[in-house]
């Protein structure tokens, strides 16, 4: 009996160790992502950050009013714009691109 004992105390310190390495690695795996994460955003397009920023803005008036209920907007449905903003934001980018390119 003495002798499992043992054996198991040291299996549970052993199992015990390598769920702490592998805690350390998992933290610092996440503080490494964390930093290439706000490292790749401060470098991001500024221009990108823009349109980000207007479309949040833009989505949250839409959800604003939804929630106001008002009248005359009663036909803007989701299920309707959300269409809408993909093909605008398409049309936007191929237009861009035909311009950096023609010039």
């Amino acid at each position: 009996m003495t002798c499992e004992a043992g054996v198991t105390e040291a299996a549970s310190a052993d199992l015990e160790q390598r769920v702490e390495s592998g805690a350390e690695q998992l933290a610092n795996r996440a503080q490494e992502f964390g930093r290439e994460l706000t490292e790749a955003s401060r470098a991001a397009d500024p221009r990108l950050r823009n349109w980000i920023g207007a479309g949040l803005v833009l989505f949250g008036g839409f959800l604003l009013m939804r929630s106001l209920d008002i009248s005359w907007l009663r036909w803007l449905d989701f299920d309707l714009l959300w269409p809408i903003l993909l093909i605008v934001a398409g049309a936007l980018m191929l237009f861009r691109r035909g311009r950096e390119v023609s010039e």
